[in-house]
């Protein structure tokens, strides 16, 4: 089964109108001047109005810090884990995912998922169940190359307690991104707008409304990326703000850091912590590990040395608590 993303939107060419301010009525008439080519400005940059044509995708606000994100949300396991994943038809997919956690106060559990892909890949449709009776599923629908959707339900025995509807609205531009987003989850309402200003830098904005707190908050980011640097800095209402840097050491090394600011208390004072990690990836094995100022280790290492087999290391230690969990998984898709 095909694996392209069918949410993989790439830069548009889409001409904007309006009048070329190099070339207004005042400027004087280059009589003499050579006739170009009409492939001569394609890939460039070029002011029209008041926007920039040939910008590409700047993808989605919550992709602002990409880099420390990923290594923030880095799924480390505990116990043994093992996926069985086969195809059933060109278009459908069945997995099959076993776990034995540590010790003996969790029990071991049995999830079986589908996924289906429709064959012009505009429709995904994913579901997943376990031994607990907590069900899951996700629909993405794509209306042309610039907009989908997405519908995510999660219920369970106790549909008061494990009952969650959310939905994402996504239009992408030729170099912005407009995201509106609800979920039941204290009935959360969430609207984004991300803009590329110039080939290297982005902006964007978020609020976000909790009707079951009556709270709400503006959230402001920028990013700037070129081919061996990435910084960002996003500012979470009044009371915090994140700033990462990620630098492209190699193609096969990047280092990043993060900074995080947080006034959580009635006596302003602000709590601070620090992260740094860094990726190695091969083309069949990668090493992500991060650090971080509370004491915390987390490594992840994953070895595809043989086609359809995934074998993952993973491990957690935090010395000032003592605490710490291993985790290993094994993967075979046929």
């Amino acid at each position: 089964m095909s694996k392209t993303n069918p949410l993989d939107f790439g830069p548009r060419d889409i001409s904007l109108d309006g009048d070329d301010v190099f070339n207004s009525p005042q400027a004087p008439p280059q009589q003499h001047a050579a006739k170009e080519s009409p492939d001569a400005d394609e890939g460039k940059v070029r002011l029209r109005g008041l926007f920039i044509e040939g910008l590409d995708q700047p993808g989605r606000f919550a992709e602002l810090q990409k880099e420390s994100r990923s290594l923030a949300m880095m799924d480390v396991f505990k116990g043994f884990q093992f996926e069985y994943m086969r195809g059933v038809t060109p278009n459908l997919q069945a997995t099959h995912s076993l776990s034995y956690p540590e010790g003996d106060q969790e029990p071991q559990t049995y999830n079986f998922g589908l996924t289906y892909v429709s064959p012009n890949q505009e429709t995904v449709m994913t579901s997943r169940i376990d031994t607990d009776g907590v069900l899951q599923g996700r629909l993405i629908q794509s209306f042309g190359d610039n907009c989908s959707a997405t519908l995510s339900a999660q219920t369970g025995p106790d549909p008061s307690r494990m009952s969650q509807l959310s939905a994402d609205v996504t239009y992408k531009g030729p170099d912005y991104t407009t995201e509106f987003q609800y979920a039941t989850s204290m009935h959360q309402w969430c609207a984004s707008y991300l803009q590329r200003v110039a080939r290297n830098w982005i902006v964007g904005i978020q609020g976000v409304y909790l009707h079951g707190r009556a709270a709400s908050w503006l959230s402001g980011g920028v990013r700037y990326e070129d081919d061996n640097n990435a910084v960002s800095v996003v500012l979470e209402g009044l009371q915090g703000a994140v700033g990462s840097y990620t630098r492209k050491i190699s193609d096969q090394v990047k280092v990043t850091s993060e900074l995080r600011l947080q006034q959580s208390n009635p006596q302003n004072v602000i709590d601070s912590q620090a992260m740094v990690g860094w990726e190695y990836r091969l083309r069949m094995h990668s090493v992500t590990s991060t650090f971080d100022t509370a004491g915390t280790v987390r490594t992840v290492l994953e070895d595809r040395a043989s086609m359809g087999f995934m074998f993952v290391l993973a491990s957690e230690i935090n010395f000032p608590q003592r605490y710490y969990k291993f985790g290993m998984r094994m993967a075979l898709q046929l």
